[in-house]
């Protein structure tokens, strides 16, 4: 009878690693620790384990001698600004954490809109196995030139007509748990303020909002607030974290210029940031939140949060979380190839976070 083939999967077991640790010591790269490194040689020894010699034309990605170790991470239409702002810095958390796991690195690059028509550094270099990105894919036009047999993942991305698998926070349920939770807490007139009518998570979040209000017959269009808010970007197109909470003054003095029976008892801000510029204007025209106005957010951003008093409820976007399940499974596909990789969009949910900003009307 034949031998039965020793697998890489069998050789990790054995050595207690990861499968990307043994690819990466059969594959010959040198930032491996010296433990892991031994304990992989010593089980290959053991189960008498033979690397196959496919061809660089036949191999898969995790056979082959060209495989990086790299997964690359795209940010599109963001400046290098970016890299430090809490929402990117959850990203990466998730990012980080799967790839340690799988002992795989990241290689990350933030590109404006000027960069469309572009392949991203890294592919152009070969420098990745696969490929993790944020953007909107009607600007993209160079996925059509990714290699064919790349893995590729969407990152907080929603769009059913690409071939590709996405992985996204929940932003309809954040919206919906959000209305649900202020309704349990006694209020009935309920509005949602948004910043921009076409953000891509704040346009669901939004719905969310609304569905719950329809279905329980309170939505009101007239608490269903868009500011309009331009976008801030550079000279080069690319897009700007704003350096302070947006005005909206105006927008509170509004609330209380309505009857009382008509004015809202609470806010939901589609964004935690947004719910900054509510309490500042709140303040300033000596409001009391949680007594005249309660008001929730969307994120649970610490550099928002931290800094509001009091305490902002508000919904715990699963950003690392989402992150974590789309680097996992990108960097599954890389090291088995025959696994399935089929188009979806799978949605990531989070938690409410309960503080001080929303009354009891019970």
């Amino acid at each position: 009878m034949p031998e039965k083939t020793v697998t890489i999967k069998q050789v990790a077991q054995t050595a207690g690693v990861s499968v990307g640790t043994v690819s990466r010591v059969i594959n010959g790269f040198e930032n491996i620790s010296t433990d892991n490194l031994e304990k992989v040689r010593k089980a290959m020894h053991s189960l008498g384990y033979q690397k196959s010699v496919a061809s660089k034309s036949t191999a898969s990605p995790s056979q082959s001698a060209n495989l990086t170790g790299n997964i690359g991470i795209y940010f599109f239409n963001m400046s290098a600004d970016w890299a430090g702002h809490p929402l990117i810095v959850q990203y990466m958390q998730g990012i980080e954490k799967a790839c340690a796991e799988l002992d795989y690195h990241p290689v990350v690059e933030f590109a404006g809109t000027s960069d469309q028509a572009q392949l991203p550094r890294f592919i152009r270099e070969g420098k990745v196995d696969a490929m993790l990105f944020k953007g909107t894919t009607s600007k993209l036009h160079w996925l059509d030139q990714l290699p064919a047999d790349m893995p590729r993942m969407g990152l907080a991305m929603q769009d059913p007509k690409q071939d590709f698998p996405q992985v996204m926070p929940d932003n309809h349920a954040a919206g919906w748990q959000m209305a649900a939770y202020l309704w349990e807490m006694g209020h009935r007139r309920i509005a949602c303020l948004m910043p921009q009518n076409y953000h891509a998570m704040f346009l669901p979040r939004r719905h969310g909002v609304e569905d719950f209000l329809r279905q329980h017959q309170a939505y009101d269009p007239s608490l269903d607030i868009c500011l309009e808010l331009p976008d801030q970007v550079d000279a080069h197109g690319h897009s700007q974290p704003e350096a302070a909470p947006p005005d909206l003054g105006p927008t509170v003095a509004r609330f209380f210029d309505m009857p009382k029976d008509l004015r809202p008892t609470a806010v939901i801000a589609v964004n935690d940031w947004t719910a900054a510029g509510l309490y500042m204007a709140m303040f300033k025209q000596g409001k009391t939140i949680g007594k005249d106005l309660s008001i929730v957010g969307i994120d649970n951003a610490p550099s928002v949060f931290n800094m509001l008093n009091p305490g902002l409820t508000t919904y715990a976007m699963a950003f690392a979380g989402t992150a974590y399940v789309a680097t996992r499974q990108l960097i599954q596909k890389v090291l088995t190839p025959s696994n399935c990789f089929h188009s979806s969009v799978q949605l990531i949910t989070g938690d409410i976070v309960i503080r001080q900003s929303v009354a009891d009307l019970r």
